[in-house]
């Protein structure tokens, strides 16, 4: 309950900070774990559960993509010829939504998946980075740290399989676990990043434009460390509605900013209080 009240005091009372700059570092950075795992799991929680959802999950693309093909008994049949290049807009928004973010497959090449049953050989620009063959899936299938999944550890003990709305939303559920492990995996990278910009870019530029020269950088930092909360809260909230922006980072990073400058404004303040009363004394 402490964590979520620092959270809470972090965001609406700027006066908190006086106290952020006597705080230990081992309670700062204790503060920012908790902040990490929160962002971590929730995201990780929403985001399975977005890849799933009927609507905004992948099953639909994967439909379209894929209509006509089956896999049968660890064999994927096309039903079409082959080799066969899904449309460029579909394997970006199955791509995007499975990673969480609205521009991770903006650049992807044409062939960036290839469905390819006859070992058609791929050469220069062209070579696809996930290739499904006859009996399994190709992750970077010409390299040398090449990762190969077969139709029959992914099927999980399915035997016809035929890319059927319903059919794949079965399949991921039933795969649950392993989503939102590989979910989690990615939120606790971005968060990662997310949270070590955000610290950063507040601390080193109210140190930049500080009035009090006295103060170093360590201690800019700290208190950055509990303005980047909006960044966090605000990221979390965007995640569990399941709408993607790409520029909210800068939205959220804006507000922290500001509550930086709350926190600022309040420090001095206060230090300026306390030499008032000594004059006084």
């Amino acid at each position: 309950m402490k964590f979520f009240s620092q959270l809470h005091r972090s965001i609406f009372e700027p006066r908190f900070y006086v106290e952020v700059l006597s705080t230990s570092r081992a309670h700062v950075f204790a503060f920012l774990v908790k902040l990490f795992i929160l962002s971590v799991l929730v995201s990780g929680i929403f985001k399975t559960y977005y890849i799933i959802d009927a609507e905004r999950g992948i099953s639909k693309p994967l439909a379209i993509m894929f209509s006509g093909m089956e896999i049968k008994e660890g064999v994927l049949i096309p039903n079409r010829p082959v080799p066969y290049v899904p449309p460029r807009n579909l394997v970006r928004i199955v791509y995007d939504r499975t990673v969480g973010l609205n521009f991770m497959g903006a650049n992807f090449p044409d062939t960036f998946l290839v469905v390819d049953t006859e070992n058609t050989s791929w050469e220069g620009n062209r070579k696809p980075s996930i290739l499904m063959n006859k009996n399994s899936v190709v992750f970077m299938p010409y390299t040398e740290s090449q990762i190969e999944f077969p139709y029959e550890l992914i099927m999980n003990g399915v035997e016809n399989f035929s890319f059927e709305p319903e059919e794949t939303r079965s399949l991921l559920t039933g795969k649950i676990r392993v989503l939102f492990f590989n979910q989690v995996i990615l939120s606790g990278v971005f968060s990662l990043i997310m949270i070590i910009t955000s610290v950063f870019f507040l601390g080193i530029a109210a140190f930049l434009f500080r009035l009090d020269k006295s103060r170093a950088l360590r201690g800019y930092l700290k208190i950055a460390c509990y303005a980047c909360s909006p960044v966090v809260v605000g990221n979390i909230m965007m995640v569990a509605s399941g709408v993607k922006i790409d520029w909210v980072w800068h939205v959220f990073i804006f507000i922290s900013s500001i509550i930086m400058f709350r926190a600022m404004v309040a420090i001095q303040r206060t230090e300026s209080e306390n030499r008032d009363k000594n004059v006084e004394q």
